[in-house]
């Protein structure tokens, strides 16, 4: 229920982007058509998901208005006192804690970023690759943790592991779905 609710208020949060999505999959089902794609409703309502997905992810992890604020208040590096460079240093603390609620931040982390790694290969031919895969969760959540150290939440490197590690747990789901239903691999794909 704790996780309904958040997701609830990250939905609640970006609604005004809705509007837009609805365009943009408007849109890329019309390019896809007129490219030829068999699939082309399947793939731009996929493509709106993944953008969906992906605003719901920033809204969850990057605190616009916390920035502004230090902008404004001439306070951007207030919080370069809450970095943890040291790898696997604040998992280590999490769980010798026994917090729950320490959990559900590392299991927060991988949870995010599966559907990073299960997109990407789905609808893009050249994610194929895990070690595509891997890079681009590795870039992606580094620059968020980058963009976090100018608000006032904590910047971690292992939360770039951890959603590094989630996005290779969705790749995995991919490879299994595949392998079992490979009609998905020719339905879902875009070039």
């Amino acid at each position: 229920m704790i996780i309904l609710n958040y997701i609830y208020g990250i939905f609640y949060d970006i609604k005004w982007a809705i509007p837009f999505i609805i365009i943009f999959v408007i849109f890329f089902i019309i390019i896809f058509n007129k490219k030829g794609y068999q699939n082309h409703i399947k793939h731009g309502i996929g493509i709106g998901i993944f953008i969906l997905y992906l605003l719901m992810l920033l809204e969850s992890t990057i605190p616009f208005i916390n920035i502004y604020m230090a902008f404004v208040n001439n306070n951007l590096f207030s919080n370069v006192n809450n970095i943890n460079l040291i790898p696997l240093r604040g998992i280590e603390t999490i769980l010798k804690s026994g917090n729950i609620t320490a959990f559900m931040n590392i299991f927060g982390n991988i949870l995010m970023f599966i559907p990073f790694g299960l997109f990407l290969p789905l609808f893009w031919k050249k994610f194929y690759s895990i070690k595509k895969i891997f890079l681009y969760a590795f870039v992606f959540s580094l620059l968020i943790e980058i963009i976090q150290l100018f608000s006032f939440r904590g910047t971690d490197i292992d939360d770039v592991i951890l959603n590094t590690s989630g996005a290779l747990i969705g790749y995995s789901i991919y490879i299994i779905l595949i392998k079992y239903f490979p009609s998905i691999k020719s339905k879902c794909l875009l070039k």
